[in-house]
């Protein structure tokens, strides 16, 4: 699943250019159209764009942790180990969050233009209820909208799977006959 982020955002100007095809097309029915029609709305969508780019980066980390923890080579401290690297991989990119940013937002604006997509923020009205309103310009927006509660959700999910709790629990689990033997 890590890796399909990765594959789709390198495919994404084909998959565009094919569902451009499919809805200029008289060969594929009405509702084959109106989805291919559908689908381009979605990949030209500013949001989107910024989405898919910040997955990608930010599954990065834990893309071969996931490989080795699913391997049987690994003891559970191991395991551990492994996870703490990653969440202080996390926690750099946190407290560098802006120099990632701007790597970040050069990948995206690459993807907005091979999809031919100018980056624009949401409309901000004064007060907003049940959307992200943060002030700045579009960069900084999606910065602060999307970037970084995505990255601290990160940070969230692997201290409480992985954290000191767990860890004192897990080095209980040594003390298991079937670990001395």
């Amino acid at each position: 699943r890590i890796i399909a982020w990765k594959r789709f955002a390198e495919a994404a100007p084909s998959v565009l250019e094919a569902l451009e095809e499919i809805g200029r097309s008289n060969h594929f029915d009405t509702n084959s159209r109106s989805k291919a029609l559908n689908m381009i709305k979605l990949l030209s969508n500013s949001a989107f764009i910024v989405g898919l780019i910040t997955l990608e980066e930010f599954m990065a980390p834990i893309e071969l942790p996931t490989k080795l923890l699913q391997g049987r080579e690994l003891n559970i401290l191991g395991a551990y180990d492994i996870m703490i690297d990653v969440k202080n991989n996390y926690n750099n990119k946190r407290k560098n969050i802006e120099s990632e940013w701007e790597c970040m937002w050069s990948k995206c604006l690459n993807l907005g233009d091979s999809l031919g997509v100018v980056l624009t923020a949401p409309r901000r009205t004064g007060k907003q209820s049940y959307r992200v309103n943060v002030p700045g310009d579009t960069k900084d927006y999606f910065k602060r909208a999307v970037a970084i509660p995505v990255l601290d959700q990160m940070i969230v999910i692997i201290d409480q799977r992985f954290g000191d709790k767990q860890l004192k629990t897990a080095k209980l689990l040594i003390l298991s006959p079937k670990a001395c033997a």
